[in-house]
């Protein structure tokens, strides 16, 4: 889905901004693609959907369950923070960085 030199562009955060153990990836909208974010779980970079039941997009089958679950509550918890951040480019992320909720 992304490719190194995009994520090299995303928003990094980290445990102290998210709560969980794991680093996440955040942008704005790419062309012709759905809401997503990243996160780098113990086993792999995955790709999750930004929706009211967030799925794993990429790649389906290397990720660490208890990661990954992680990953969707926090997604849940912060989704109207997150596609605010993904559908308006001069959304400030400092602002997104005050909004966002921890787990």
């Amino acid at each position: 889905m992304a490719t190194e030199q995009q994520v090299a562009f995303m928003v990094n955060l980290h445990q102290e901004d998210t709560g969980i153990d794991t680093i996440i990836w955040v942008d704005h909208k790419w062309p012709n693609q759905k809401p997503f974010i990243m996160a780098l779980t113990s086993l792999s970079k995955v790709s999750i959907s930004i929706e009211d039941e967030p799925k794993v997009l990429q790649p389906e089958n290397l990720f660490d369950g208890d990661d990954i679950s992680a990953v969707i509550q926090w997604i849940c918890l912060n989704k109207d923070v997150l596609l605010d951040y993904w559908n308006n480019n001069l959304y400030p992320t400092s602002k997104m960085l005050k909004e966002l909720r921890r787990v």
